[in-house]
């Protein structure tokens, strides 16, 4: 995929999930067993499915949003400030719930990335078929 050159539009997305959000997933089990006690999340089972399913993600095509070029408008600073701080909050207060949530919300996201990356892709084949009729 290096000699691949990456669509202009493409820029916001990963190709995959990346290493830091991966072990962040692989170790999601352990994280969600250590607040909710659930006996099934420190099965082998568990765990291994976990890791071949990250481990999947990674090395897949699937596109992960990336937060590579965005900027915050100055009118945003201050709330986003806020935030951070209450996020920094809750994860002195209760890492093991806050973290089981960042985690969910990620795994969430991948579905709803994949889907925008299809949106764009498809804009981008459409003007190009327009631009092709034109000329």
């Amino acid at each position: 995929m290096v000699d691949e050159p990456e669509p202009p539009w493409a820029y916001n997305f990963f190709t995959g999930v990346p290493a830091p959000a991966a072990a962040g997933l692989v170790l999601l089990p352990m994280i969600m067993w250590f607040w909710s006690e659930f006996a099934f999340l420190r099965s082998p089972l568990v765990n291994g499915a976990m890791l071949l399913i990250v481990s999947g993600l990674m090395v897949s095509r699937v596109p992960t949003y990336s937060f590579k070029s965005v900027r915050v408008p100055y009118r945003y600073v201050l709330p986003i400030l806020l935030l951070v701080g209450l996020l920094a909050a809750f994860i002195t207060s209760s890492p093991w719930i806050t973290l089981s949530l960042i985690g969910g919300i990620y795994i969430a996201s991948i579905p709803i990335s994949t889907r925008a990356f299809g949106k764009l892709k498809a804009q981008m084949e459409k003007r190009a078929e327009v631009s092709v009729d034109e000329a």
